[in-house]
């Protein structure tokens, strides 16, 4: 099994849309590549704002990352 890992995204759309743009770049090596599941750990957004976690929903659905099977976001149940 091969195994995509992403950490630390910090997805800012408002100051620092560069973010977005890596997170793609991230995405479409990772799905050249070939992987079986992608594990992304630390944080999706660099502070919490609903819309750049309704980007990034919109961008797993689009390259068909939202099933359990293929994508798990892994957190530090304390900092949760």
């Amino acid at each position: 099994m091969k195994i995509a890992h992403i950490s630390d995204l910090h997805v800012n759309t408002l100051i620092k849309e560069s973010n977005l743009q890596e997170t793609k770049y991230l995405i479409k090596y990772a799905l050249k590549q070939g992987f079986d599941h992608m594990a992304i750990t630390g944080d999706l957004t660099d502070n919490a704002q609903q819309a750049d976690f309704e980007i990034l929903r919109k961008m797993f659905r689009y390259y068909g990352l939202l099933q359990l099977d293929r994508l798990i976001r892994l957190i530090n149940p304390e900092a949760a």
